[in-house]
């Protein structure tokens, strides 16, 4: 439960999930332990995170500009492509049985339909066919609907 609050506050801000999560994660650690320098942290913990990717990065493009032309490195990014489509597919399973099924253990299978948060499901058919339909909606907006609506359903 708190990973999948953790993924929901930090999708709010922009930038990437890991980023976000280590901005809060340096920023709590400073705070929690009475230095009183989160802001600091969460500089400190965001830079660590994001400086040995930027190298890499860096002696990756070097090295790709040499070998632009290879089948090999065409074939590997072919790899690569369906790899993070499963990874990605992966993370959506895991966040989509936290928010249509809670974070309860179903061990019944008949107990399933009494499980699933009906509401949750139709505001995401709603947000989807909002992006696709209206591509001019802000992301934040969206955000902003669905935490009104969350409120809403869990008052109601």
């Amino acid at each position: 439960a708190d990973i999948s609050n953790m993924v929901a506050i930090s999708e709010s801000t922009p930038g990437p999930l890991g980023v976000n999560m280590a901005t809060y994660i340096g920023y709590q650690i400073c705070n929690d332990y009475g230095m009183g320098y989160g802001f600091l942290g969460g500089i400190i913990a965001t830079t660590g995170l994001v400086v040995p990717s930027v190298i890499i990065i860096v002696i990756v493009s070097k090295m790709l500009m040499k070998f632009r032309q290879s089948k090999y490195v065409e074939f590997a990014f072919y790899g690569l492509r369906v790899a993070s489509v499963g990874l990605i597919a992966s993370a959506l399973l895991s966040v989509a049985k936290i928010a249509y099924l809670g974070t309860g253990q179903i061990t019944d299978p008949t107990a399933l339909l009494t499980a699933v948060d009906y509401k949750s499901i139709i505001l995401s058919i709603i947000i989807f066919i909002c992006i696709k339909k209206f591509k001019k909606v802000h992301p934040i907006f969206l955000i902003l609907i669905s935490g009104l609506a969350g409120i809403i359903f869990k008052m109601g």
